[in-house]
């Protein structure tokens, strides 16, 4: 599901994040696959956890060709712990 991405100035934004302590959980994988479909949706080249209101140590890479970055590679989404 596409999840809400918060904005700078977002409390959320300026705490620091808690380590995953079980990455094989099944609401840690749920939101990874959430956030991977976020950054999609968004045509963004990554997203952090804090990003859309989990305060945890997740972020999302991705990388594809756009206006921004034409000759960026192409990746696909991956996530970092």
């Amino acid at each position: 599901e596409r999840l809400n991405i918060s904005q700078l100035g977002a409390p959320i934004i300026r705490t620091v994040a808690q380590k995953v302590s079980d990455i094989k959980a099944m609401q840690i994988q749920t939101l990874i696959d959430d956030m991977i479909f976020t950054c999609k949706d968004s045509k963004g080249m990554g997203i952090a956890a804090p990003q859309v209101g989990h305060s945890l140590s997740i972020l999302i890479m991705a990388s594809a060709p756009n206006i921004r970055y034409p000759h960026a590679p192409m990746m696909e989404p991956t996530a970092l712990i």
